[in-house]
């Protein structure tokens, strides 16, 4: 059994540092509209693409944007915290003799230093990064053929539409977070395999679909 986190919003909380480096620096250096925190809730409650042109994030701009603020962040590391309970949950698993990995959009570089940081390097046998910010079906394909996994015998976490959306073109079940870049109604919309508000409750979800590989 493989089970795949994502990064941002899911074991790790850096949505107020990138909206910070997004005024600070994205804004001026991209020409877009700044994010007033007032529209915190309107963002979590609607998928990125439907975000962006509000922002002036145009398609072509958003692999640079993405490249930028990645290389931003990582002289932020050293502050970014993972969500409550996130740490004892992946020790969980560990001792559960459960495999784990990470598929995400941000660089390899800065997840390696979050883990380092947090003392969580060697509970995660893979790690692929710095893909996608629409999609992470190619992603998701890739570490299948590499690791020659069964899809049986997969499950992916995650807390964007996006995560979801990847998960049911790869064929392999998403359980959904409300704790990160998008809220529970938004997510529920979408028919992730599970919807889950706590670490605690994630961890059984995981152990269930361990014995049983299924959520019925």
């Amino acid at each position: 059994m493989t089970v795949i986190f994502d990064f941002d919003g899911t074991l790790a909380n850096t949505l107020d540092i990138f909206i910070s480096i997004y005024n600070n620096y994205i804004v001026k250096e991209f020409n877009c509209k700044p994010f007033e925190k007032e529209r915190l809730a309107e963002f979590q409650n609607k998928r990125p693409s439907e975000f962006m042109s509000d922002f002036g994030v145009t398609t072509w701009k958003l692999p640079f944007i993405a490249f930028r603020a990645r290389n931003l962040l990582r002289k932020e590391m050293t502050t970014v915290q993972p969500f409550s309970g996130i740490i004892p949950l992946l020790a969980h698993l560990k001792q559960e003799g459960i495999s784990m990995g990470i598929v995400t959009s941000n660089s390899e570089k800065n997840v390696r230093l979050f883990l380092s940081n947090h003392g969580i390097a060697d509970y995660f046998q893979f790690l692929n990064g710095g893909r996608s910010l629409l999609s992470k079906q190619k992603a998701l394909e890739s570490v299948i053929r590499k690791y020659k996994m069964n899809k049986a015998d997969i499950i992916y976490i995650g807390d964007e539409t996006r995560d979801i959306l990847s998960c049911q073109k790869v064929g392999i079940p998403c359980i959904a977070v409300t704790w990160g870049h998008q809220k529970g109604e938004l997510l529920a919309s979408y028919h992730p395999s599970r919807l889950v508000a706590t670490p605690s409750e994630l961890l059984q979800q995981i152990m269930k679909w361990k014995i049983d590989r299924s959520f019925d």
